[in-house]
């Protein structure tokens, strides 16, 4: 048994399916290509989908949905295995506890 991300055409994860790869590829789910594989165990394409996440076909990767608009994606390799992160454009201070504020696009203590 497998996992499967449903994805729409601009790529947002609808659902995610346990399921036989013979099932998908048949079609007996539905469209095959509406059905993107993804790892339990972060395996392969970044992370286990989730309903909300968008399939970036281009880096054939999940990713989880943007924090705020100033966010970078940052591509790293763990293990082998390419990866990619929302990151602040400025990093957050290690000491005390703090909040993005995305008016000021900096970080605020809290």
């Amino acid at each position: 048994m497998s996992h499967f991300a449903k994805i729409k055409y601009d790529g947002t994860v609808l659902k995610v399916i346990a399921a036989e790869p013979a099932a998908i590829h048949n079609g007996v789910m539905g469209n095959p290509h509406e059905y993107i594989q993804t790892s339990y165990n972060h395996k392969f394409r970044n992370k286990f989908a989730a309903v909300g996440d968008t399939y970036d076909r281009q880096l054939d990767m999940f990713l989880p949905p943007k924090p705020y608009s100033s966010w970078i994606l940052k591509q790293y390799v763990d293990c082998d295995i390419p990866r990619a992160m929302w990151e602040p454009p400025i990093p957050r201070p290690e000491d005390g506890s703090y909040e993005w504020n995305e008016e000021t696009k900096s970080w605020k203590e809290v």
